[in-house]
């Protein structure tokens, strides 16, 4: 069995797994993950982009400290070099900033497409990356290990621990190009109209979807 075989029947084995990750951004970053795809925060760094972050300076000053094994099993790196993903896109993150949902998006990303590509080193984590009582994986049998009735339930606060698990992480090393971005998903149409507008002048055929799903209402 090939690697790319393996990682699929493992992930396959894992029935509670979502359909998409969901990469979390501000709209004033949407220009430049359609010219550099989604970049970790050291990439963008590195490359001297522009970008519009909404994450508190403190939660990311220890996000840079934590060092994380990747799915080579070789290499260690800060979470700053990895893009993170929620497994649910109703996250505890999203909830605290609903205020500005309407300014807020989605990239789905497909699991098969960007597991199966070998190029593509990863971790994952059982809830908030930057808690102390979180753990750190990369070896996909241990997906079975999330909690996923916590993961993918309506509310969190039922269950101890629940915020932190909630916000449990697929995290991918340094870049997702757009080719694995299934659909942009926001919360009004008159940012789906810009997004369009955008897709259009640059030929890129990826679909924008107004999805109240993902956002609290």
């Amino acid at each position: 069995m090939s690697l790319s075989d393996w990682r699929l029947k493992e992930f396959k084995n894992c029935k509670e797994f979502p359909k998409y990750l969901y990469y979390l951004s501000s709209k004033e970053n949407f220009q430049s993950i359609l010219t550099n795809g989604i970049l970790s925060k050291n990439e963008i760094q590195n490359k001297k982009i522009s970008y519009k972050s909404f994450a508190e300076e403190d939660v990311q000053k220890r996000r840079s400290e934590i060092q994380i094994n990747i799915s080579d099993g070789l290499t260690r790196c800060s979470l700053h070099e990895l893009v993170p993903l929620y497994f649910n896109p109703k996250s505890p993150t999203l909830y605290s900033r609903q205020a500005y949902q309407n300014d807020f998006f989605f990239c789905k990303i497909s699991p098969i497409k960007i597991i199966s590509d070998l190029k593509k080193k990863f971790a994952f984590t059982d809830g908030n990356a930057a808690s102390d009582n979180t753990k750190q994986f990369w070896n996909l049998k241990k997906l079975q290990i999330l909690k996923w009735n916590i993961i993918n339930s309506e509310f969190w606060n039922d269950f101890e621990d629940g915020k932190r698990i909630r916000n449990a992480e697929f995290l991918i090393h340094q870049k997702i190009e757009i080719k694995y971005i299934s659909e942009f998903v926001v919360n009004s149409n008159d940012l789906k109209n810009a997004f369009e507008i955008e897709l259009n002048k640059k030929s890129i055929k990826i679909p924008v979807k107004v999805d109240k799903f993902c956002f609290f209402n």
